[in-house]
């Protein structure tokens, strides 16, 4: 079993090898790409040698399960949230041990209850994000709107009419690799992302069509 991702140095002494054999961390996104940056210090301190496999965050999920089932997973990694569940499902994850619980103070106590599974928290958070819609009220001046509206439809709305006026622009930035943007649109239907007793996904549900309906609708009309 493997420990989660969380602040590298209190974890990755926790892990000492029990032969020569370097600590190997998978990081994705900037963190792997910043990680060869930051361990120096560390392998200093500890005399622990820390071999770092930067991933990018797209397709990294299909590669921690290839390698759960390989038995190649690394001593440490970096991982989402939702994974942390299916990981422990797998029996792919050890818990934090008791003398690292350090890590875990501190923290926003929905991050810690996002990585506890049956009261054993299985990794320690890492980083926070909130998603949030960002806009430039001076573009929105020149079509009469101080904000972006809170309902789909006046938004699609004020979409088009942004559109009208600079019709070769995008109206907003949607990153077609990233699922979130998309379950915040199906949390925001009202209906849960989840059925029969959180075991299926709820995507047939009238809420979350709905929400397809809207997020395809953006790119239909090209406005991302």
């Amino acid at each position: 079993m493997k420990l989660g991702m969380a602040s590298a140095g209190a974890l990755l002494a926790g892990c000492t090898p029990p032969n020569d054999d370097p600590l190997r961390w998978w990081g994705m996104g900037a963190e792997g790409e910043n990680a060869p940056k930051l361990l120096p210090p560390f392998e200093a301190d500890t005399g622990i040698a820390v071999e770092v496999q930067s991933l990018p965050w797209t397709g990294v999920h299909e590669k921690l399960l290839s390698a759960n089932v390989g038995g190649s997973l690394p001593d440490v990694m970096l991982l989402a949230n939702p994974w942390v569940a299916e990981l422990t499902m797998l029996r792919a994850l050890a818990p934090v041990p008791a003398r690292y619980h350090a890590l875990l103070s501190g923290q926003f106590p929905t991050s810690v209850g996002a990585v506890t599974i049956d009261g054993a928290a299985m990794a320690a958070p890492w980083t926070v994000d909130s998603w949030v819609q960002y806009y430039r009220t001076d573009l929105l001046a020149q079509i009469d709107y101080p904000a972006p509206p809170a309902r789909w439809d006046d938004w699609m709305r004020m979409a088009a009419a942004y559109k009208r006026r600079h019709p070769d622009t995008f109206v907003t930035l949607h990153l077609l690799n990233w699922p979130e943007p998309l379950l915040n649109f199906g949390a925001q239907a009202g209906e849960p992302l989840l059925r029969d007793r959180n075991t299926r996904g709820n995507f047939a549900s009238a809420g979350f069509r709905a929400a397809l309906a809207f997020y395809k609708g953006i790119y239909d009309a090209g406005f991302s």
